[in-house]
């Protein structure tokens, strides 16, 4: 599965668990999908390449939260003019393709490590699968 696949399930996987999303994540600040084809997630290589996504994610888990702007510029039809304010849980969501399994996981919780195994993962977080017990389809604009 790729990521771009992965986030669309993720989002109605969300709508569908909404009451329990919000009693283990309260609100979330922020939302970074991984996809991983084996049994590991290289941590080291996420934060060396893409090192503004842990940093918006924990600025989004502190109370001033962080704001992202709508680009004008940007394609499609916006849902509204000004901006986003995210304050909540940052969360590292890990699907494991292999396993067909993911991980909601607080950025505060993710290992200094350079990588996160499945098996750690289940040591220590919850382990999701992508079947709702109901349907609910996300608002799209």
């Amino acid at each position: 599965m790729t990521e771009r696949e992965f986030d669309t399930k993720y989002i109605t996987w969300i709508f569908a668990n909404k009451e329990h999303f919000i009693k283990e994540y309260g609100n979330a600040g922020g939302i970074e999908t991984k996809v991983t084809k084996g049994g590991t997630f290289n941590l080291k290589q996420w934060r060396k390449k893409q090192s503004h996504q842990p940093r918006s994610l924990k600025q989004a888990s502190n109370n001033v939260g962080i704001v992202h702007k709508i680009s004008d510029m940007s394609m499609g039809q916006k849902p509204f003019d000004i901006t986003f304010c995210f304050r909540g849980t940052g969360l590292l969501v890990i699907w494991f393709d292999k396993h067909k399994e993911f991980f909601n996981i607080p950025i505060e919780n993710v290992p200094a490590t350079d990588s996160i195994s499945y098996s750690y993962c289940i040591e220590h977080f919850t382990r999701n699968t992508l079947l709702a017990t109901k349907q609910a389809k996300p608002l799209v604009f």
